[in-house]
C-alpha cells in the first residue's frame, strides 16, 4: 500500500479543502425528497385523454420507482431510536450563528439588528460585529422588568442615515436565550461601564453575565437587554451569503478592505469605519497595524480557505492532464 504523510504545502491544502467541503455539503433532507416524489407522483396520476400507451406506460414506470424509492429506503436502529425519543439528528461541538451580507460586501438588515449593534451600551462601543454575533444576545425581559418609556426618543431620529451612505444593515444572531447560565440582574445592567475593557467583559466568567441597556433611540430599549454570553459558550460567526473577498486579488482589494473593516473594527456610524482616510485600503491597513492578533488571525484563516479552493482546483486540473 502506497503511503504518503502530507503535513504541508499545496498538497496539504488540497485535502483540507476536500474534506472540510465534504462533511459539511448540505445533504437533501429525506422529507424534502418524498415530497418532491409524492408531488411527481400526483402529476402523474392525472388523467389525460390525450396520453398514448407509450406515455401511460412511462408514467406508471416512474411512479412505481417512485414508490420502490420510498419502500426501500433503510434507517438505522439508531435513527428510529433518536427520531421517536426526539433525540435530534445532528451533534455538534460549537454552536453557530449567523450573519447575513450581500455581493457588495454591506450587510444585511433583518428585523431590528442594526439598531441593536448602533444602539448597544457605551460599555460596548469597542466592540466589533463579530464579536458582537458571537458572545451577545438580545434578551426579553419580564413584564416586571421593564420600564416606562415615556422618556423614550422617537427611534427614527436615534439611527443615522447610514443607508443612503451605502452600508446596508447588519445580521442576524440566531441563538438560545434561555439558557440556565444566563442569569440577568438589574444591579448588573452597565455595572462599572466605564472601568472595564472589551476584552474584560467577553473573558467574565462568572455565573451573573454582563447586562447592559441598549441606548436612547432603540425601539425595545425598555423591553430587551444584551446579554453577553459566559466564554465557554461562544458561538461561531458563520458569514451567509457570497464568498468572502480574497485579499490577493487587485481587482476585488478595496472590496476586500471593506468587508474586514465592517467586521472587524468596532463601528456605530459608517464614518467609524474609514475614518479620514481617502480609500479603504489605507483604512484598512492602518487599523492592521493596531487591532488585536486574534482578529488577525481570523482573517488570515480567511484567507487560507481560498488558498485551499486553489491548491483544490489545481490539483484536480494536474489529474486531468
Amino acid at each position: 500500500m502506497d503511503i504518503k504523510f502530507i503535513g504541508s504545502g499545496a498538497s496539504a491544502k488540497a485535502i483540507l479543502y476536500y474534506i472540510t467541503d465534504y462533511i459539511t455539503k448540505s445533504q437533501l433532507k429525506a422529507h424534502v425528497a418524498y415530497a418532491a416524489l409524492d408531488l411527481a407522483r400526483q402529476k402523474l396520476s392525472e388523467f389525460n385523454p390525450a396520453d398514448d400507451e407509450l406515455t401511460i406506460r412511462a408514467k406508471e414506470l416512474i411512479r412505481k420507482s417512485a414508490h420502490a424509492m420510498i419502500s426501500h429506503q433503510e434507517l438505522s436502529s439508531q435513527q428510529v431510536a433518536a427520531y421517536l425519543m426526539d433525540f435530534g439528528d445532528h451533534y455538534t461541538s460549537h454552536r453557530y450563528a449567523n450573519l447575513f451580507w450581500t455581493d457588495n460586501g454591506a450587510l444585511i438588515s433583518r428585523a431590528n439588528q442594526v439598531q441593536d449593534y448602533q444602539l448597544r451600551s457605551t460599555a460596548l462601543k469597542d466592540m466589533c460585529i463579530w464579536d458582537f454575533v458571537a458572545q451577545v444576545e438580545k434578551r426579553k425581559l419580564n413584564q416586571s422588568e421593564c420600564e416606562d418609556d415615556t422618556d423614550l426618543q422617537n427611534p427614527a431620529d436615534a439611527i443615522e442615515s447610514d443607508f443612503a451612505n451605502g452600508l446596508e444593515g447588519d445580521f442576524v444572531v440566531t441563538d438560545d436565550v434561555s439558557d440556565s447560565d444566563l442569569i440577568a440582574s438589574k444591579e448588573n445592567i452597565n455595572k462599572n461601564e466605564s472601568q472595564i475593557s472589551i476584552e474584560g467583559i467577553l473573558k467574565d466568567r462568572s455565573h451573573t453575565r454582563p447586562t447592559y441597556e441598549l441606548r436612547n433611540g432603540h425601539v425595545e430599549r425598555r423591553t430587551h437587554r444584551l446579554v453577553v454570553r459566559h466564554p465557554d459558550r461562544r458561538h461561531v460567526p458563520v458569514p451567509i451569503g457570497p464568498s468572502l473577498p480574497r485579499r490577493d486579488r487587485v481587482e476585488v482589494r478595496e472590496k476586500y478592505c471593506r468587508v474586514m473593516l465592517i467586521l472587524f473594527k468596532p463601528w456605530m456610524t459608517v464614518d467609524d469605519l474609514r475614518g479620514t482616510f481617502n480609500t479603504w485600503s489605507d483604512a484598512f491597513e492602518d487599523f492592521v497595524d493596531h487591532c488585536s492578533p486574534n482578529k488577525t488571525f481570523i482573517m488570515k484563516n480567511m484567507q487560507i480557505f481560498h488558498e485551499c479552493k486553489d491548491s483544490r482546483d489545481d490539483h484536480f486540473a494536474n489529474r486531468r492532464q
